[in-house]
């Protein structure tokens, strides 16, 4: 039997690459589910990568914000806290300042003026300020890691914090409750 014209032995080789052709294209047909999933893989981990990348970024922001409220506070400490304030449950302890609480002097239990700097045992430091409704209450609260500033301030108000006789002595406020 005679192959038609173009089966000839002579076309073998471009029958041979249509078949790879055809073999390839069905393996790269045959991978392209492969290949989504590999592509989602992919953007996964680019947005993994970016959330990293972000709450590095967030991280770097928080401790140079921590750095300047550090600072803040410090400059309270430095020029003096107008009272060190205690505990309106316990004299005899110190206090943990609230944002929003008015501060009263213990003995005429009168409330604080605003612009009055207080300040904690704690390395705590806020300045008094007006509510809005006439009423001074503690507005932002900063502290700071100089405990040889917090020491000063209560040497400077006639207080040993490390006495231990539970006493606080020249401390003159009080949290409002």
């Amino acid at each position: 039997m005679k192959l038609p014209l173009k089966l000839r032995r002579r076309n073998y080789p471009n029958i041979l690459k249509g078949l790879a052709a055809i073999g390839l294209i069905g393996i790269f047909v045959s991978s392209i589910p492969d290949m989504q999933k590999r592509m989602s893989k992919l953007d996964q981990i680019r947005d993994r990568a970016s959330v990293i990348n972000t709450e590095q970024e967030m991280t770097k922001l928080e401790k140079e914000r921590l750095i300047e409220r550090s600072k803040v506070a410090d400059k309270l400490y430095e020029t003096g806290c107008n009272t060190i304030v205690v505990s309106p449950n316990d004299p005899s302890k110190f206090a943990t300042l609230v944002q929003g609480q008015s501060v009263i002097n213990p003995t005429t239990r009168q409330i604080l003026p605003a612009g009055l700097s207080i300040c904690t045992d704690k390395g705590e430091a806020a300045v008094l300020v007006d509510n809005g409704m006439g009423v001074p209450v503690v507005g932002d609260i900063y502290t700071t890691q100089n405990f040889g500033l917090v020491k000063k301030a209560l040497a400077m108000h006639g207080i040993n914090a490390q006495s231990g006789d539970g006493k606080v002595g020249g401390a003159n406020a009080q949290i409002k409750h």
